[in-house]
């Protein structure tokens, strides 16, 4: 009998015991879920989550951080330099309609697209310098990468979410249903990149 007793304490423990990595998982959901809700809250937004379930996470390094952070940024510069081209091409036709209006003798319509060209000028030159520093960060960030040679540690988690999003003020929502990444130091804190 104390031997069933004994054995039957041990499994209990046993099975109530939770790994490292279980109750990691626990803390990550905890402060992803309440960032979501810290969020919304800021926002003037509440959610209701359907399923919120923290799936896995991995160790990954400062360099695999930078490297993902570069492609964004050029994945950035690349949608924006379409935009770029077009600002480009109409301000070009803007030029050609006001040397029109001039040879014409429509001085009033070419002052007044001359003033529109000026303002899309300082829109394109605006987009150009953002583009410039997007190619800047991401070469920065590509050589921070390929020469650190002992890259912090991080974790990243993979956490599944279906939600619901409301806004206070006019009740519209918004469906979410998504697996998302964060990222977490060893503290188990998260990190915003």
């Amino acid at each position: 009998m104390k031997k069933l007793l004994l054995l039957s304490l041990i499994v209990l423990c046993l099975a109530s015991c939770k790994s490292e990595y279980e109750k990691n998982i626990q803390k990550m959901e905890t402060v992803i879920k309440d960032d979501f809700e810290n969020r919304a809250f800021k926002n003037n937004f509440s959610v209701d989550f359907l399923e919120f379930k923290t799936l896995s996470y991995d160790t990954i390094n400062q360099n695999d951080i930078d490297l993902l952070c570069c492609k964004h940024k050029m994945d950035t510069f690349y949608s924006k330099t379409e935009h770029y081209e077009l600002l480009v091409k109409k301000l070009g036709n803007m030029v050609d309609i006001i040397y029109l209006h001039k040879s014409l003798g429509n001085n009033d319509l070419a002052r007044i697209e001359k003033r529109r060209a000026e303002e899309l000028s300082i829109e394109v030159k605006e987009l150009q310098a953002f583009l410039n520093r997007l190619l800047v960060e991401a070469a920065v960030l590509k050589d921070s990468a390929t020469n650190r040679k002992n890259p912090q540690l991080f974790f990243e988690s993979k956490t599944y979410v279906k939600a619901i999003f409301t806004q206070n003020n006019d009740k519209t929502t918004e469906n979410i249903v998504d697996t998302l990444f964060h990222v977490f130091d060893t503290n188990l804190k998260m990190r915003k990149f």
